[in-house]
């Protein structure tokens, strides 16, 4: 188990534990003596037993060793905080990444390189991988409070399609996920009852 936060460092705890916490805690993964997580801790995401990506608001995602403590590589190129990671077991050798910056950014893990950068429509909250893998599906925001959602295809580098929350546009998408066929998308939106809509996004038709 890992966990992150303001406080600039993710630790990690043994997924046994259910006593005191403070007592369980394995190990902590600072990066701030290389310049690196020098950010609040806005997302992590185990890609084995040993290895996990850790997004941070200053604008990197960065691969970590967790046994030995050590980050592997830094991802940068993003100008506002990273807010989401998106990875799958189906599709190893790469993840996505979304941004307050508007973009989405898709990255090869093994060479560190970013491979495609997609716009959005608004600060980019949340990003879930399509079930194979081959698309990143975001939920966004922007400064007048509009929400929604996008689909963008990796390997075609396009947008495959977007949706509001609702039809309206006061509300604000804060997470997005995928059904396990791909054919449906759900948005949770940040109003006071957190309320779940259903998609058919070929249509970017409302179901529920």
């Amino acid at each position: 188990l890992a966990t992150g936060g303001m406080d600039n460092m993710v630790k990690i705890w043994k997924p046994s534990a259910f006593g005191d916490m403070k007592d369980d805690m394995k190990a902590e993964l600072v990066g701030k003596e290389n310049d690196f997580m020098d950010g609040y801790i806005s997302d992590i995401c185990f890609t084995s037993a040993s290895t996990a990506l850790i997004a941070s608001g200053d604008g990197t995602v960065s691969l970590w060793d967790v046994g030995a403590k050590k980050m592997v590589t830094c991802f940068r190129g993003f100008e506002g905080d990273v807010s989401s990671i998106g990875w799958l077991p189906c599709a190893p050798g790469y993840f996505a990444a979304g941004s307050t910056d508007r973009t989405v950014r898709v990255y090869d893990i093994k060479s560190g390189e970013c491979t495609r950068v997609f716009q959005a429509v608004g600060e980019v909250d949340y990003v879930a991988m399509f079930p194979n893998g081959e698309a990143v599906g975001t939920a966004e925001k922007n400064e007048s409070g509009k929400g929604g959602w996008n689909l963008f295809s990796i390997a075609g580098a396009a947008n495959l399609g977007g949706g509001k929350m609702g039809g309206n546009s006061q509300k604000q998408a804060e997470s997005v996920a995928f059904s396990a066929s791909g054919e449906l998308l759900v948005t949770v939106c940040r109003d006071t009852n957190h309320t779940v809509f259903v998609w058919r996004w070929r249509q970017a038709q409302l179901v529920g």
